[in-house]
This record gives structure tokens, sequence and C-alpha cells, in this order.
């Protein structure tokens, strides 16, 4: 099976059409699609984007920027920017839409016999995996509960980035456009594809991997997308400033 990733699209319509057109264009298309969560949040397209990104979806579940928006849970660990964001794009979806949000599963969820998909953690969706201890920790969830993973695809920190453990130990691998790795027997893997709408890793341009688990291969991808006019579009709602400048920064 050839699987698209993608992730933490939070509302960016400009972002998602670009992705959505370089999935349209891969050498032999792909099988599958995983959404790892938070369609919603931040920018200026909420409806646009749940519609379009589930469409996409074979498999999709939740993010804390979905469940809170849904009102499922309290923005009250959120910053007030994100805070705001997360009201307004409340407000702004239909009850079918906001129903939609609800639905959506909560992760880690199976894909197939050795890779999982979850949207913070496989211990906890809504974790931070940052770093190698972070990695370690989720290693050991994997032990426990999905002994049979080899592969753990997450998102929530809008950086591409991929754990090996090797052994009992893990190591951090930054993921650059085209990067193209052949994951090795008996090693496991956590696999972050980036933020389609929102990097936070250096480079503002969309992100996303696409997996071929037959051949143990994963890519890198990003994709560069019209950051000005996504930028017009968060300061026409009145959404926070600092929503559109960190788009072109990518941070």
């Amino acid at each position: 099976m050839k699987y698209a990733i993608i992730s933490d699209i939070h509302g960016n319509l400009e972002a998602l059409q670009q992705v959505d057109a370089a999935l349209g264009a891969l050498p032999g298309g792909f099988d599958a699609c995983l959404l790892l969560g938070d369609l919603v949040g931040y920018n200026a397209d909420p409806a646009a984007c749940l519609e379009r990104s589930l469409q996409l979806a074979t498999h999709a579940i939740r993010g804390n920027h979905d469940k809170v928006v849904a009102g499922i849970d309290s923005d009250e660990d959120f910053n007030p920017v994100a805070q705001e964001a997360a009201r307004r794009h409340r407000a702004m979806l239909s009850p079918a839409e906001l129903q939609r949000l609800r639905e959506l599963p909560q992760g880690p969820l199976k894909v197939e016999p050795g890779v999982i998909m979850c949207h913070g953690s496989p211990f906890d969706e809504d974790y931070y995996v940052i770093d190698t201890w972070d990695a370690n920790v989720s290693f050991e969830a994997l032990d426990e509960h999905y002994p049979e993973a080899r592969v753990c695809f997450f998102g929530h920190t809008h950086g591409a980035m991929l754990f090996p453990q090797e052994g009992s130990k893990s190591r951090l691998v930054q993921l650059e456009s085209g990067a193209s790795l052949d994951l090795e027997e008996g090693c496991r893997y956590l696999i972050n594809p980036g933020s389609v709408g929102q990097p936070r890793d250096g480079n503002p341009a969309a992100a996303f991997g696409v997996f071929d688990s037959d051949r143990k291969r994963y890519t890198q991808f990003r994709v560069a997308y019209p950051i000005a006019e996504a930028q017009r579009k968060i300061r026409a709602l009145g959404l926070p400033e600092s929503l559109a400048e960190r788009l072109e920064r990518g941070r």
C-alpha cells in the first residue's frame, strides 16, 4: 500500500489545495490517505478544509484543536491566540460540520499490521513528541500496547521529523524535502510528516509524506503555496496578526 500522510491543516485552504494537487501528481498515485488530526484552528477556512480533507482521507483521527472547536474539550490550555481562533472557527462552522468534527475517532488507530497513526503520541493524543526523551516514552508505550507496530505516524508538533529506535536508543532525524528513507528491518520508527497549514520547522512550505508499506520506504515532500493569500484572508477575518505573520516564517 502507498499511503499519503497529511496532518495539521488548521484551516489553511491555500496550503491544502497545493498539497492536494501534489498528491494528484504523484507517479502511480496513492492507495490511501492518513489524516493525523487538527483539520481546524488558526487559519481562515475551517469549513472548506474540513470538507476537502475528509474527502481525501481513508483513515482520519482527531487533533486537540478539533476537540476544542467541536466542544469536546475546553480551551483553557490554549494560549490566547489559539483560543480566539478556536472560538471563531466554532462560530463559522455549521451544526452539521461541528458534528463531523465530534465524530472523528481518537487515536491511536491501527492502519494495517505493523502500522499505526496518532495525533500526539501513542499513549496520549495531546502529548508533544519533540525530542528523544519523548520518543523513548512513546516507544515504551508501543511495547506495552502495540508491540506489533513497526511504524507510528504522528503529528501535533508541526515539524517534519523521524525517530528511529535502534535497540533501546532513539535518535532525532530532521526530514528535509525530498528525503527518501528505506526503513530498516528490526528497527521501529516514529514519523511526523510535518504540517500542511502551519509549519513550525523553519520551512514555510506545506509538508506531507508518502509511505510505501510494501517497499518500506518513506518520502518527505514540501510544496509552496500562496502564503500572501492565506495571510490576506486571516487579516480580513480579523484573526490575530501573529497567525498571518508566522506563516511566512514557518515558525
